[in-house]
């Protein structure tokens, strides 16, 4: 019924700026790893007294890590428990539900046919405007 212009237009640059800056990231890193790969004699013995700086830091982590993984698993545990108490008194209270969705959907209904009768009215009115507006052209 109506033809709108073919006219789309281009994504933001901002997306297409996200992909170069990711591919950066990643040949930045590899670069640093290939360097430290490569180390001289003093580097391999700092590098020494980084590992057990870092098996110390890895130890604190997993005890962190550890923690927050029982932190997680009982707060699974109490959402569980509580969506089988919301299940249970769903089955309950099944029958009186039912009757408020019907009225909230009925309402629903003469809501949107109040809002399809207005825009009924406003196509017969003006339609030439609101396509102005809209910076939008419809050929009939």
């Amino acid at each position: 019924m109506y033809s709108y212009p073919a006219r789309v237009p281009p994504p933001p640059p901002i997306a297409r700026a996200v992909v170069p800056s990711k591919r950066q990231r990643v040949s930045g890193n590899t670069s640093r790893r290939g360097k430290s790969g490569f180390n001289s004699k003093s580097g391999q013995r700092g590098s020494s007294k980084s590992g057990k700086l870092k098996g110390d830091d890895l130890q604190a982590i997993k005890k962190e890590l550890t923690q927050i993984k029982q932190k997680v698993d009982s707060l699974l545990e109490n959402l569980e428990k509580i969506e089988k108490e919301q299940s249970k008194q769903g089955d309950d209270s099944a029958e009186e539900g039912d009757l408020l969705d019907d009225d909230d959907n009925e309402d629903r209904g003469d809501d949107q046919l109040e809002l399809i009768k207005d825009d009924e009215k406003e196509a017969e009115e003006g339609e030439d405007d609101r396509d102005s507006a809209n910076g939008m052209t419809l050929k009939h």
